[in-house]
């Protein structure tokens, strides 16, 4: 079943996602329509706000950061593979704050490849018993 992506608009500044619309900042603010896409990302540290903990992942291909709440990354966790997620994401918004959601996972194909390979060399090593 897909889950529902919300019906809001996602603050934007300089091409990466914003997790709270601050209004102080020089540069304008882009309200972007919540729809999902795809991305590769790779965990990078947590973060911790005035009222929430977050998780912080890079795009692997672009370098933008994307925080994701976590509650959410309890939910993402299983398809966590080596510090690495990939597959279609949308925004969740939770209070005044924003944070990545995952959608749908997808496993690196580099991923696939190293687990197919573990598979294979304990196979060998059993034989060998």
């Amino acid at each position: 079943m897909a889950k529902k992506v919300g019906d809001y608009k996602i603050p934007f500044r300089n091409g990466s996602p914003l997790v709270y619309p601050e209004t102080w900042g020089t540069d304008a603010i882009e309200w972007r329509d919540n729809t999902p896409f795809s991305a590769d990302v790779e965990f990078e540290r947590f973060t911790r706000g005035r009222s929430a903990a977050r998780s912080v992942w890079r795009e692997f291909r672009s370098g933008v950061l994307y925080e994701m709440f976590l509650v959410d990354l309890a939910d993402a966790m299983p398809a966590v593979v080596d510090g690495k997620l990939s597959g279609e994401f949308c925004f969740q918004k939770r209070g005044q704050n924003y944070g990545m959601r995952l959608l749908e996972a997808r496993r690196p194909a580099r991923v696939e490849t190293d687990r197919r390979q573990r598979e294979r060399e304990r196979a060998r090593a059993a034989e060998g018993l």
